[in-house]
């Protein structure tokens, strides 16, 4: 399961933000920040926070949840990614989703967490769109459900997420939510391995089963989709 967390991938951009006063106030607590000054960092933030700019929500509620600099505080580190999430922040969104689904103190909410990775995933993050499928699939905080499963797993593998193409490819073997296709399996199963899936060591029983099962012509047919996808 995806519970790693990309919440400084965006660093780097708040960091060359200079367009209005709150972006800098942003790049001072980004720059703090990485020079492990959380207590200036705060300071920043806090004060950008005050200006109603999303990224200081964010990396404020990364600080309060990770405890630097500042004793962990979950309920903290909440409502800052609430703060941003209500506003359409598709990070914050997730970040707060996998908070209310992991179970930290007093928080945990599979309910709550469906809601906002579903708000996530319907901006398009794949990260969402597969954890989403994954709530359906388990029916955690939502009704179970294989149709719906497949159908974030499968917008979720078509952005390449190797997590999910492996889900989707199982999914075209068993017939299980989707209609069985076994040349869509092989594909999605070797992309899902090719691009890292940690699950791709599970699907070697099944690919070895697929390659007797497909047809000189299905795999020729399987290997172009594959190319296409590259």
């Amino acid at each position: 399961m995806q519970f790693a967390i990309k919440t400084f991938l965006f660093i780097c951009t708040i960091l060359i933000c200079s367009t209005c006063f709150s972006d800098d106030l942003i790049r001072k607590g980004a720059i703090a920040y990485k020079q492990g000054d959380y207590e200036s960092a705060i300071k920043w933030l806090k004060e950008a926070a005050e200006k109603d700019n999303h990224e200081a929500f964010n990396l404020l509620g990364y600080i309060y949840e990770k405890g630097l600099g500042v004793p962990i505080d979950y309920s903290e580190s909440i409502r800052w990614y609430k703060k941003s999430a209500e506003s359409g922040d598709v990070r914050a969104q997730y970040q707060l989703a996998n908070l209310y689904l992991s179970g930290v103190p007093y928080s945990k909410n599979p309910t709550k967490a469906a809601r906002w990775f579903k708000k996530s995933a319907e901006q398009g993050m794949p990260e969402a769109q597969y954890m989403l499928g994954y709530l359906y699939e388990h029916g955690i905080g939502v009704r179970k459900g294989y149709t719906r499963a497949v159908k974030w797993y499968e917008k979720a593998a078509e952005k390449g997420n190797p997590d999910a193409q492996y889900k989707l490819g199982m999914a075209y073997y068993s017939g299980k939510g989707i209609k069985k296709d076994f040349i869509k399996a092989y594909v999605w199963l070797s992309l899902s391995a090719k691009h890292g899936s940690e699950y791709a060591i599970k699907s070697k029983s099944t690919m070895d089963l697929l390659q007797i099962k497909l047809s000189p012509e299905e795999k020729e047919k399987a290997t172009k989709l594959i190319a296409g996808y590259n």
